[in-house]
């Protein structure tokens, strides 16, 4: 559902009712990569960070139900990050 609020200027701007996890490389990914066959990676962990990924989830009641929606959904997250 998109919802419309005004802002300080009175302007109208769209809201999306969901949550946003944003996926952020770590040290032990980036030495993964780095461990890959013909990676030629030369990036550091806060470059690689500069690109995270942001994924829209439904909108939940708690952290708990973001946490379940996100243990039955890593692995299709993890396929699409590859």
């Amino acid at each position: 559902m998109t919802n419309t609020n005004d802002d300080d200027r009175g302007l109208e701007t769209p809201t999306i009712d969901r949550f946003a996890v944003v996926l952020q490389p770590t040290e032990v990914f980036l030495e993964w990569a780095r461990e890959c066959p013909d990676s030629d990676l030369d990036l550091t962990l806060e470059e690689l960070r500069e690109d995270a990924s942001i994924y829209l989830i439904p909108d939940m009641d708690d952290v708990s139900d973001c946490e379940r929606y996100l243990e039955r959904n890593y692995i299709r997250i993890f396929r699409n990050e590859l």
